[in-house]
């Protein structure tokens, strides 16, 4: 009988089956109604249980029909099967209902062949489960205990939402049969039945788009659900029975190691996966629409489930096309049968504990240089049309890209220009890419001339093994041609000092000093002693291209000594520190040129200090001086006539917390000092302040405009004589004292 679209009143779950399969398709969510946790949904399963006992239990002389409400579906009659698009939590429960009676009554063998014709779908650990259900003879005691024990039973399937809710439900019938009723079989396996329910019958082929407007009224799908249900009602990929199978296989593996208590989401971290890989080629795409998508701020957070955080319109801007589908699809296909070879040969320094496959589909906010490792992974398997990976030319491949992305800054703004570039590459073989100077464009430019270098080193003279010793030394970050460039800063074929460099470096820098807030130089060398003796080489010229106006440079941290050992213009000073050469060269200071700020950078005690009080400080120009300023206090370089004054002219005293021991600097923009028990600030601009006692500035006339008339203070204290100066801060106390008569005395207050 041909079916149209109507509604079949008061069929049943017998009925129904006996004429057709009934199917729980891909776009379903997961088995719900044997969650536990929530004291609505328990108290909904233990008397929907009851309801359908009643209905069948022969033992009460008026049984209770228990209607089930309205199922929506279509049927194929073609096929012989109904497709269930709302109404699967109830039908899956009765199913189990009629399973479990047959199993009880050891009379599954009569029904079995007709009930595995009720098929799930959505997951292959579900469909895998419902198998193992007919293999399970019956012995007294628990079913769910019973049923893990089985030989034929897998752990992992208890990671799958689907699995655990149908345990729960089983044991829920369980513990409500009815023992003492008889045999339920011949009236739940009958027309007899009170078990009944309705069908809403829809057009064949709409039921995905029904699925979708049906679940918008009630309880929301999970972000990945939607996207599945209308990826494969757009565009009907022959491969749309991977996203339940091998592949949600896949992601269920990262649902093992989440914390207790938890139910375990693979849609979470499948719709994580499917966001990246979206986002890498949209950032392709977007070259040409001159805009991005935001494909990245659809991240799944923790275990929420909600409409798309964006629109699927986004991802129909990337997919649409059909070769990005096709990508889709062996990529994903590669990747699956490849991770575990992709994460043994993870070459990461050590610095970088997390696997970046892992953190692209767990986390919410990867890194960049993550998603730049996955797509340079991506178009390995491209290149090599998606064979079982070649472990020696893949660790090639990952570790030129780990040294290359580690050392160039990839952010939003040029993760589009890196994907590109590692897009145009056309030769699996990245070693012999470079040795061809195939390009690199938007990497760090000095990286990947390093790259070539090394790559023409290892193929053409073996120094493979010299070279991934050098660069597993983790300080190093990959980067390591301060160990073959010399003085001059050219690359010569005589690298007869690498392994003296090498030694040297190991010896001055701890191996897990990579992290750039922490000291990188080792206890023998901690204190300022081998900055001094690298500034110490340095002249006035290159002094001011590296030193001057550079962040985080007056410390041992790892990223400032990474920063001086790769710079081209002081090749000559790096060179005699690696080679042994740890003495601090006088410097002649002249006041005509920088060699002024490089004698006090490492001929004096200026830079013990700075490196333990102001370790991420740097020079910059700081109210019309030069100075080592962090965004707080510093310390004035051109300021020797106020230090001087301050520091050696008889009375004064300086508070404490502004001298720079065993040296003529002072610490600070505005300096306190006293002078015959009167309180002064020797402000930045040169300009003296009368204080109180608590150095709070004094005012003469708060509505004057004139510092000189507003505050007791003098100017261009610079300028003055060391008598001149002394006059001038007793003229301020006279001052204050004339003003404030009869009642103030020669302290001010």
């Amino acid at each position: 009988m041909a079916v149209e679209n109507k509604i079949k009143t008061n069929t049943s779950f017998w009925e129904e089956i006996n004429k057709y399969d009934i199917v729980v398709p891909c776009y379903q969510r997961d088995y719900a109604q044997g969650r536990t946790g929530n004291s609505r949904i328990d108290n909904i399963r233990m008397t929907f249980v009851g309801d359908l006992y009643k209905a069948i239990n022969k033992a009460i002389n008026e049984r209770q029909e228990c209607h089930s409400g309205l199922v929506f579906g279509s049927y194929d009659e073609n096929e012989k099967k109904f497709i269930a698009v709302d109404g699967q939590q109830r039908l899956t429960t009765i199913f189990l209902l009629h399973w479990y009676v047959a199993w009880r009554e050891d009379r599954l063998s009569d029904y079995k062949e007709v009930l595995k014709k009720f098929k799930w779908n959505t997951r292959s650990y579900s469909s895998q489960f419902v198998d193992l259900l007919y293999r399970v003879s019956y012995t007294e005691g628990d079913v769910g205990k019973i049923i893990k024990e089985h030989e034929d039973y897998f752990s992992i399937w208890e990671c799958d939402p689907t699995v655990k809710s149908m345990h729960v439900m089983l044991e829920e019938i369980g513990s409500q049969y009815p023992k003492d009723c008889g045999e339920l079989c011949s009236i739940l396996f009958s027309s007899q039945s009170g078990i009944k329910y309705d069908i809403i019958h829809l057009d064949k082929g709409t039921d995905g788009k029904t699925y979708v407007k049906m679940n918008s009224r009630g309880r929301q799908l999970t972000t990945f659900e939607n996207f599945k249900a209308k990826f494969i009602d757009k565009y009907n990929p022959e491969f749309r029975n991977d996203f339940d199978s091998k592949w949600m296989d896949f992601m269920l593996k990262f649902s093992v190691k989440v914390k207790e208590n938890i139910d375990p989401n693979p849609d979470v971290y499948f719709m994580n996966y499917i966001n990246e890989h979206t986002f890498v080629y949209s950032r392709l795409a977007s070259r040409l629409a001159g805009k991005f998508f935001p494909i990245k701020k659809s991240k799944v957070k923790d275990d929420d489930v909600d409409n798309p955080f964006i629109s699927f319109d986004e991802y129909d801007k990337v997919y649409r096309n059909e070769e990005v589908r096709k990508l889709f699809k062996k990529n994903t296909d590669w990747l699956v049968d490849n991770y575990k070879t992709i994460e043994d040969n993870d070459d990461r320094f050590a610095d970088d504990k997390k696997f970046f496959i892992d953190e692209l589909i767990k986390s919410t906010k990867p890194e960049y240089s993550h998603r730049a490792r996955f797509f340079a992974v991506l178009k390995y398997g491209q290149l090599t049309s998606y064979q079982a990976i070649n472990v020696d030319e893949y660790k090639e491949w990952i570790r030129v890209f780990r040294n290359l992305i580690k050392n160039t800054t990839i952010d939003d703004e040029s993760f589009g220009d890196i994907c590109e570039a590692i897009d145009k590459i056309d030769n699996s073989n990245i070693y012999q890419y470079l040795i061809d100077n195939g390009e690199l464009p938007k990497f760090n430019t000095e990286q990947v001339k390093e790259e070539r270098i090394k790559a023409k080193k290892i193929v053409e003279l073996q120094w493979k093994d010299i070279i991934i010793a050098a660069e597993k030394y983790s300080f190093f970050n990959g980067s390591i041609r301060f160990l073959y460039r010399n003085s001059n800063g050219k690359v010569t074929d005589d690298w007869s000092n690498f392994h003296t460099k090498l030694a040297n470096a190991k010896k001055y820098f701890k191996e897990d000093a990579q992290n750039n807030d922490k000291p990188a130089v080792r206890d023998e060398f901690d204190n300022a002693n081998l900055l001094k003796a690298l500034f110490s080489r340095f002249t006035a010229d290159n002094y001011t291209s590296v030193l001057d106006y550079h962040p985080t440079t007056f410390n041992n941290y790892g990223s400032s000594w990474r920063y001086y050992l790769l710079r081209n213009d002081i090749c000559s000073p790096v060179h005699d520190i690696l080679m042994g050469e740890t003495d601090i060269k006088d410097v002649i200071p002249n006041p005509d040129n920088q060699l002024k700020y490089i004698y006090q950078l490492s001929n004096t005690m200026l830079l013990d200090f700075v490196i333990k009080n102001i370790p991420t400080s740097h020079i910059r120009w700081y109210h019309n001086h030069y100075a080592i300023y962090p965004s707080g206090p510093g310390v004035f370089l051109n300021a020797g006539k106020r230090d001087k004054m301050l520091l050696h002219t008889e009375g004064i005293k300086v508070v404490p917390s502004a001298i720079v021991d065993r040296t003529d600097f002072l610490f600070g923009s505005d300096i306190n000092f006293t002078f015959e028990d009167s309180h002064y600030q020797w402000y930045r601009d040169n300009t003296i302040y009368l204080m109180g006692k608590k150095f709070n500035y004094i005012e003469k006339d708060s509505l004057s405009k004139k510092e000189e008339e507003k505050y007791y203070c003098f100017r261009n204290a610079a300028s003055l004589s060391e008598n001149d100066f002394k006059e001038n801060l007793l003229r301020l106390a006279e001052e204050y004292k004339k003003d404030a008569e009869p009642n103030a005395s020669t302290t001010t207050d």
